[in-house]
C-alpha cells in the first residue's frame, strides 16, 4: 500500500515497488504465500470511496507482479471480506439507535 496510488502504476514505478517488496522478502522461503495473503486481504476488504478501492487493486497488482501465488488470493479475499464484514459490525451488546 505503501507505493499504491489511484492510478496504474507507469512502468518505472511499478519496478520500484515490486523490487522494494522483493527486498523485504529477500530470503524467505514463503514470499510467495505472504504476498498472497496481503493481497487477497486487500482485495477482499477494499471497501469506502472509489479511489480507497482503486488504490487497493494497484496494491494487488504490485503483489501479483512481485510474485505472488495466485492461486491462493482468492482464498484470502474472503478472509479479507469477512474482517471488513465483522468490522462493519456493532460491538456485541451495543444499542443501535
Amino acid at each position: 500500500m505503501h507505493r499504491a496510488r489511484w492510478e496504474p502504476l507507469c512502468d518505472e514505478e511499478m519496478a520500484a515497488a515490486v523490487a522494494a517488496v522483493r527486498e523485504i522478502l529477500a530470503g524467505r522461503d514463503d514470499g510467495p504465500a505472504l504476498l498472497a495473503c496481503a493481497a487477497g486481504i486487500i482485495a477482499g476488504a477494499r471497501s469506502g470511496s472509489p479511489e480507497d478501492r482503486k488504490r487497493a487493486a494497484v496494491a494487488v497488482s504490485v503483489c501479483v507482479a512481485a510474485g505472488a501465488d495466485e492461486a491462493a488470493i482468492q482464498g484470502w479475499a474472503e478472509v479479507g471480506a469477512k474482517r471488513r464484514a465483522d468490522a462493519d459490525r456493532p460491538p456485541f451488546g451495543s444499542r443501535v439507535v
